[in-house]
């Protein structure tokens, strides 16, 4: 792996990285207040650093929430570190690839369902995702059996929201199944379309 950027968190080998990847909205400052304060109650293991990385669109830009703010208020002494900026497509897919656990914050809105969900489902990493509980990331993530899954509702707290966090045993990987839009699935069922097409002109 080359030196510099996102790539020199893991030339470090004594440390363990958790890794939250994308932007950060004002929207998601619940699940990730809850997430800190989840870290009060269990801290995460020695030697661990969180690593926010590509939390704006655009490089340069300041993101719209500051994480290491909220952390030193809600968790200090829990080492955390911060990237903003959009990431590239593949030093993104190499970051996945290098985490030792994967961070997914969803909106507090229910209709909400970020695109880097199969991305870091695919990655075959632990993960633990903080979701509303009706949107459709929380349905997919549940259904691939991801133990840690922290849904929760409107009109709930952070503080009971990190309870429930904190209660989460979350080491396994995810292991990507017939639920996730994987290269094989999809091919599959692009063969399907094709196969009803050649049938439809065959029968005119």
């Amino acid at each position: 792996m080359a030196s510099g950027g996102v790539y020199r968190y893991w030339e470090n080998q004594g440390e363990k990285i958790w890794l939250n990847l994308g932007r950060l909205a004002p929207s998601m400052c619940k699940a990730l207040e809850a997430f800190f304060r989840s870290l009060a109650i269990r801290p995460p293991p020695p030697g661990t650093k969180i690593l926010f990385a590509g939390t704006s669109y655009e490089k340069g830009k300041v993101s719209e929430v500051d994480p290491l703010g909220m952390a030193t208020r809600l968790c200090p002494g829990v080492r955390m570190e911060a990237m903003e900026g959009r990431l590239p497509l593949l030093d993104a897919v190499k970051a996945l690839q290098g985490a030792d656990r994967l961070l997914f914050f969803g909106s507090d809105d229910p209709g909400y369902t970020p695109s880097r969900l199969h991305q870091y489902l695919l990655a075959g990493k632990p993960v633990l995702a903080v979701l509303h509980k009706e949107s459709p990331a929380c349905r997919l993530a549940e259904k691939m059996g991801m133990l840690g899954v922290a849904p929760f509702m409107s009109g709930e707290i952070p503080a009971q929201i990190a309870k429930r966090i904190a209660s989460l045993d979350w080491e396994r990987p995810v292991s990507p199944g017939e639920g996730v839009c994987t290269a094989n699935r999809m091919t599959r069922e692009l063969c399907k379309l094709f196969d009803k097409s050649l049938a439809g002109l065959e029968r005119n």
